[in-house]
């Protein structure tokens, strides 16, 4: 047996504070702080971030005054299954971009010390580095080491520059895709309790 709510006079309160706990969520996942296995901010730009926020609030924007009428509750309920499955295989690419296209690079940060970051290899390797790898028995790790850690030295910048388009189209497209989905399900819920 289900129970419905009558929050009365304050049902567009209620409303909105759906709203707002979903973008929040949104907002904030869309300006954090990069995870370690994340390339290094160089490789990928900070403005695919801004971007993602743009386009998520333009998404929720359009689902709210699209889709936030109890008539709308079928649409609503494919729109957020899309979007879940959508966030669910860009999640699975962008992992595999993530284990097969980034590699580790050592640089010097001082006389005597030295950092790691991870940048994104490319998707054809150098005909050089191909030789290399295949006469030495290497991976592509171990070549760009032997590179100095230089990865226009192993891959074609087309390549890198094809790769670096990929991780921000799927960072962007998890990002949308999610936040369709969240506020997908914070519509539903309070249409559902309406």
């Amino acid at each position: 047996m289900t129970s419905t709510v009558d929050y009365g006079t304050l049902a567009p309160l209620v409303k909105a504070a759906g709203w707002l706990a979903s973008s929040a969520a949104a907002i904030t996942f869309t300006w954090k702080r990069r995870v370690k296995l994340e390339p290094s901010e160089e490789d990928v730009p900070n403005g695919s971030r801004r971007i993602a926020g743009l386009l998520s609030a333009v998404s929720v924007g359009y689902i709210y005054a699209q889709l936030s009428t109890s008539d709308a509750i079928p649409a609503l309920g494919r729109v957020l299954l899309v979007s879940s499955l959508t966030a669910l295989a860009v999640f699975l690419v962008y992992l595999y971009l993530i284990g097969a296209k980034t590699y580790d690079v050592v640089y010097a940060t001082g006389v005597n010390t030295s950092e790691k970051r991870r940048v994104i290899g490319g998707f054809r390797f150098l005909d050089s580095a191909k030789q290399v790898m295949a006469k030495r028995g290497i991976n592509p790790q171990q070549c760009l080491e032997g590179r100095r850690y230089d990865p226009d030295k192993v891959w074609t910048k087309e390549s890198r520059a094809l790769a670096k388009v990929a991780f921000t189209l799927c960072y962007i497209l998890l990002i949308v895709s999610g936040t369709c989905a969240l506020s997908c399900a914070a519509i539903l819920l309070l249409l559902k309790r309406a």
